[in-house]
């Protein structure tokens, strides 16, 4: 194997395609009824989807985890002050902040 990394590049010439090929552009013409076909229309081809007949069954992986959002946890601080556990929340919340405090966080 041999490197070689004095590349000059000539960014002035431009290469020819091999592939491309010229075609001439076609001239709109007039097209009488026997050049035209006849228009069919097509019916669209029915792929057999096959569904299944069995009920789904829950998974077990996420039960646990439904039954925790479930607990019916206040959503923003009023919820949690006017609830019934309000005297918990608040000192679970002053809890918090002295962590948030004493980390300087």
């Amino acid at each position: 194997m041999i490197r070689s990394r004095d590349v000059v590049f000539n960014e002035r010439v431009m290469y020819k395609d091999r592939n491309t090929q010229v075609s001439e552009p076609e001239e709109p013409g007039y097209f009488g009824p026997n050049d035209v076909s006849e228009n069919r229309v097509l019916e669209p081809a029915q792929s057999a989807v096959r569904r299944s007949t069995r009920t789904p069954i829950p998974n077990r992986k996420y039960l646990q985890y439904m039954l925790l959002t479930d607990a019916g946890e206040p959503e923003c601080y009023d919820e949690a002050y006017q609830g019934k556990d309000a005297s918990k929340w608040e000192l679970t919340m002053k809890d918090e902040m002295n962590s948030l405090i004493s980390n300087q966080t």
